[in-house]
């Protein structure tokens, strides 16, 4: 540390005097950065004169310098944050092996400072130096570290730690949780233990759950250190999905068979604010998790009593432009998904005020539609904004507003079948997460969404295409009914992928009247297979298209060169077809091999990909 900040001084004047050698080898210098959110009553000026005074008193003597306050980059509509460099000289030589101590002194001081702050604060967030400001240890697991409370919540600015559910660590008549936690950094993982002690008359043996964190969830962490409290150290993780929450695999005595971890809900519905710098026993470790931001900051209004005016606003604002308010809303989720510290209200009206002044309403490309996406998670169902996506021959039809693709994922947004590779209640669990929930249908405000099919690329990264129940009949029921008769196909693998042939990304081009222009006929076989005796099929999935059909398809695409075959979707035949100049006017020759299901409803030639010239790799 030293080392390089006489590197830089030395930078600045090359011939330094015997005098400032000798200074500079008595001295020890340590750097921080503070951050804090300017009210309007308050000014960069103000902050940065407190820290001069604040440091000063806390080091007698030393020369402290603050760096400009420079405005940090926290999301469109996140609350304004500044950051500045605080370079604390002493006048002393501190070994670098001990610069910790300085630092950790420091760091108490303004925590404890903090809490006796009137509001507004002008004390809030210090980050040592992340080189010297922290003890450098070589341990690869810290076990068994006791903790005085888990809890779930989150930030509202930078000094309120809104707390959403909390677990304490104690017992009453041997009634009560046990909490610990177990620091995994080999594998950059935290579990935290909670052991549910019950009475001796109960009987039962103690239940034991464990909260699994992933460091790369972890946004940011935030450490209350109390100089007054020498027990008291709160530590507020930020992260960025649910921790999952298991627990303790149980033997049975009747069969030895082990039970495997169980997958617990993260829903906590009740919120309680509280100050974010207060006092606590021993250690205090706190979550912040995704889905909390906005119920955090809604109770935060109703405590305020300012709940109902937010309401009115945002209502008053719908009234306006709804379209723009959605865009707003969106915007400021996107916001809080990436961490920013932000305030609602504020939030949404900044970002409904800039959208409706600068919105530029989005073209979308020929052949495509926004649609609706949300997450089905174990804890609560996660809304994204709609997404650009190429149409399909249901998309086409039907209206694609009441369209949702559903993506189902465990809570730390991972695929769900990672938590239950190995679980011997798979089938209870799936039926619990997804099953019941998809028969009984999703409500998102007053329309509901039932299961309607899925295609091929869905199925693998465990999703589906749901729809809403409309007013005027229109259900998922007669949308499979319209897609086509899949009654005679009795396996419900197949059926699902036949289904899906449907939700192919697809262009429509022209309309060829079924058993008109569009006729079928039996495959080319011939010979048998030396070992199954099956008989090969030469025209296996590949039928004949005219010229002029071909013609009219690229004049719709806007293909210059024509292509010698197409891949297509038509009504329920899929397959690729090839150009054949001896078929005269407009006509199909469709294959046996190329009918997956019957269907009626659909004429339309509908493309995926056209044969073109493709670049091969040189060999030599």
């Amino acid at each position: 540390m030293m080392t390089r900040i006489l590197t830089v001084l030395l930078g600045r004047n090359p011939v330094a005097s015997a005098d400032d050698k000798r200074m500079m080898s008595n001295t020890t210098v340590l750097n921080f950065t503070a951050f804090w959110t300017r009210l309007s009553v308050q000014d960069t000026k103000s902050h940065v004169k407190h820290y001069v005074e604040f440091f000063q008193a806390a080091e007698p003597g030393a020369h402290v310098d603050v760096s400009s306050p420079m405005e940090l980059w926290n999301g469109s509509y996140g609350d304004c944050i500044y950051q500045a460099v605080v370079t604390v000289r002493l006048h002393r030589r501190i070994s670098p092996l001990k610069l910790e101590a300085p630092y950790f002194s420091l760091v108490r001081r303004w925590c404890s400072d903090g809490k006796k702050e009137q509001s507004p604060r002008l004390l809030q967030w210090l980050a040592p130096d992340r080189k010297d400001g922290f003890l450098r240890g070589s341990a690869t697991l810290e076990r068994n570290v006791q903790l005085a409370s888990v809890e779930f919540g989150a930030f509202s600015g930078l000094t309120t730690f809104a707390r959403c559910f909390a677990v304490n660590s104690g017992s009453i008549k041997g009634v009560g949780y046990m909490l610990s936690c177990v620091f995994k950094h080999d594998v950059r993982e935290l579990s935290v233990f909670l052991t549910l002690q019950h009475s001796y008359h109960c009987g039962k043996a103690d239940d034991t759950y464990k909260l699994e964190i992933s460091y790369q969830n972890i946004v940011r962490v935030v450490i209350d250190d109390n100089e007054g409290d020498v027990t008291s150290t709160g530590i507020y993780l930020h992260l960025s999905t649910f921790p999952l929450l298991y627990k303790k695999a149980v033997v049975r005595e009747s069969d030895g068979q082990g039970e495997t971890v169980n997958k617990s809900s993260n829903n906590f519905p009740h919120f309680k604010a509280q100050s974010f710098f207060c006092t606590r026993e021993h250690s205090n470790l706190a979550a912040s998790a995704l889905s909390s931001d906005l119920a955090a900051q809604l109770v935060l209004l109703s405590e305020e009593g300012s709940l109902e005016s937010f309401a009115t606003a945002v209502l008053d604002l719908a009234l306006q432009d709804e379209a723009t308010l959605e865009r707003a809303l969106f915007a400021v989720s996107t916001d809080l998904e990436g961490r920013s510290i932000l305030s609602v209200p504020q939030a949404i009206e900044a970002a409904f005020h800039k959208l409706s002044r600068n919105f530029v309403p989005h073209k979308l490309p020929p052949g495509s539609c926004l649609v609706r996406r949300v997450f089905l998670l174990p804890s609560r169902l996660l809304l994204l904004p709609p997404c650009v996506h190429t149409e399909n021959r249901v998309l086409r039809t039907f209206n694609p507003d009441l369209a949702l693709r559903l993506t189902i994922r465990d809570d730390n947004l991972q695929p769900l079948s990672h938590s239950l590779a190995f679980h011997t209640n798979q089938d209870d669990v799936m039926d619990t997460v997804v099953g019941k929930r998809l028969r009984e249908g999703i409500w998102i405000g007053k329309r509901q969404f039932k299961l309607l099919a899925a295609s091929s690329s869905q199925l693998r990264d465990h999703g589906a295409w749901l729809y809403a129940l409309a007013t005027r009949g229109l259900s998922p029921e007669g949308i499979r009914k319209w897609m086509g008769d899949f009654s005679e196909i009795s396996n419900i693998a197949k059926r699902m992928a036949r289904m899906g042939l449907c939700f192919s990304s697809t262009e429509a081009t022209v309309k060829v009247p079924l058993g008109v222009a569009a006729v079928t006929e039996p495959d080319i076989v011939g010979g048998r297979h030396p070992k199954s005796g099956k008989p090969y099929v030469f025209s296996d999935g590949i039928g004949m298209v005219s010229s002029s059909v071909l013609h009219k398809v690229c004049d719709v695409l806007e293909i210059k060169d024509k292509p010698s075959a197409i891949q297509v979707r038509y009504a329920g035949y899929k397959g690729v077809l090839c150009l054949n100049p001896e078929l005269l006017g407009d006509k199909l020759v469709l294959r046996e091999s190329m009918r997956k299901f019957p269907c009626h409803t659909s004429d339309m030639l509908e493309v995926i990909k056209v044969s073109a010239p493709r670049k091969l790799p040189a060999r030599s």
